[in-house]
């Protein structure tokens, strides 16, 4: 097998400190590494401001992206070197319920993400998503955007090759805490902990989890919940109206400080182990609503690196895996007592060794060197799809890819909307706040000079 010389871009900023689309990168980054590949792996903000010389063609044999990646970078998306679209995190989804109380905002970010989906299905060679159910989401995408046409269905009738299953994997570094403590997580040996592992975010529930914390608390006393809710490590994402509504419920139940604790920081991802550790029983909690439908929550899989017993509410496929095969036990959403029930249940001794050992068991089933097969496949011998030289998905791509068309629709489209939601008076306000905005970030860059 040659080796190929692969670009993979993340969305999200690739440091210590990185959200789960940033560790999917490195992780690509690892096993196609490992593969024998020359692997370039970056991000979006540090690609922007230094783009490969001479050309991405001449740089590149094949490039893995993610997000807003070919939207943000027009010159990526009308080369000509197949391109791996990676879908495994549906963040129009997301996008719905970001924004909080301005619908402005919200209506922005959805629109943005489909302006990026569509360069994406319009330009994907092989499309990349976590799951069955999101392979029919995406399906249903890829059908709007043309892709699914004469040509492709000739070559292959179920459409296996364009769009295939690649999930999230599991750390491939065994699960070997160091001991440290984890700054601004509490720490109290004895006491039954609960984790909330990941970020407070809009679309996911834990006011049902701190709703149930005042009846596991009549079971366990000293039982407490600690729920990570800091700041995401990509600036451009706003803090979620979500901490702010878990700290008043907590502080409403009395448990704030006591019960109940919020991290406020993103926890790095070395120490996510010892964060593990410290806990009993991993927590996850999220509403009835189409985003948890296609949803595939990577959080449970670092239960599972850790031999931890998950307690969840159903409606994810990856929490309906880990219940089938003993790994978690899964309640109705919206239930605080049955959370505590369950929670309580699993909490006994024996009940929670026996879940540990089938979620570690269960991790084996996640490497990421089996989940990756399908791209490690296809950038062995990456090729152009079938029928993306045609003329018309060519002028697709040239239209969508062009910037200038694209920030005059955003700036004109977004005034709109606020003379529709708020009249001539909020667009007023708006205005003066974006030229605000304007001044103090040219003021800042010459105070940097």
């Amino acid at each position: 097998m040659a080796a190929q010389r692969i670009l993979v871009v993340s969305a999200e900023p690739l440091g210590a400190v990185a959200a789960g689309p940033a560790l999917r990168v490195r992780a690509i980054e690892n096993v196609l590494s490992d593969d024998g590949h020359e692997v370039t792996a970056t991000d979006l903000a540090t690609l922007r401001s230094r783009p490969p010389t001479p050309s991405f063609d001449d740089s590149f044999d094949c490039a893995v992206v993610q997000g807003s990646v070919l939207h943000q970078l027009p010159a990526l998306a009308a080369a000509d070197l197949p391109i791996v679209v990676d879908l495994y995190d549906p963040f129009h989804l997301e996008a719905l319920h970001r924004g909080g109380d301005d619908e402005v905002r919200t209506l922005d970010l959805v629109d943005g993400a489909l302006q990026s989906l569509a360069v994406q299905m319009a330009r994907g060679d092989l499309f990349l998503c976590a799951s069955t159910s999101q392979r029919h989401l995406w399906l249903g995408h890829l059908a709007a955007a043309g892709r699914l046409n004469p040509a492709q269905h000739r070559a292959d009738p179920t459409l296996r090759r364009l769009l295939q299953i690649a999930p999230f994997g599991v750390d491939d570094q065994p699960f070997a805490p160091s001991g440290r403590l984890v700054d601004h997580v509490p720490q109290a040996t004895g006491t039954p902990t609960l984790l909330w592992a990941g970020g407070l975010h809009d679309w996911l529930d834990p006011l049902t989890v701190i709703d149930a914390m005042p009846a596991i608390r009549e079971r366990f006393p000293r039982a407490q919940l600690v729920l990570l809710g800091g700041r995401h490590p990509n600036a451009s994402i706003e803090t979620m109206s979500m901490v702010g509504q878990a700290e008043r419920r907590a502080q409403e139940l009395g448990l704030l400080g006591s019960g109940i604790f919020l991290v406020d920081r993103w926890i790095a991802a070395n120490q996510r182990a010892d964060l593990l550790a410290d806990a009993d029983l991993g927590v996850l909690a999220q509403p009835d609503h189409v985003e948890t439908e296609f949803s595939f929550r990577t959080r449970l899989l670092d239960h599972l690196w850790a031999g931890l017993p998950t307690v969840a509410t159903i409606g994810d496929d990856l929490s309906r895996e880990l219940a089938v095969h003993g790994a978690a036990r899964v309640v109705p959403p919206g239930d605080p007592l049955a959370f505590a029930t369950a929670c309580i249940d699993m909490l006994g001794p024996d009940r929670l060794a026996r879940t540990g050992e089938k979620a570690k068991a269960r991790a084996t089933s996640h490497r990421w060197e089996d989940m990756l097969v399908p791209l490690r496949n296809f950038v062995a011998q990456p090729t152009v799809a079938i029928d993306r030289s045609t003329a018309a998905t060519r002028r697709m791509i040239d239209t969508i890819a062009s910037s200038t068309a694209r920030e005059q629709t955003s700036v004109l489209s977004r005034a709109q909307r606020h003379l529709d939601v708020g009249g001539a008076k909020q667009l007023a306000t708006k205005s003066t706040e974006a030229a605000k905005d304007q001044l103090a970030a040219r003021l800042a860059k010459l105070r940097d000079r």
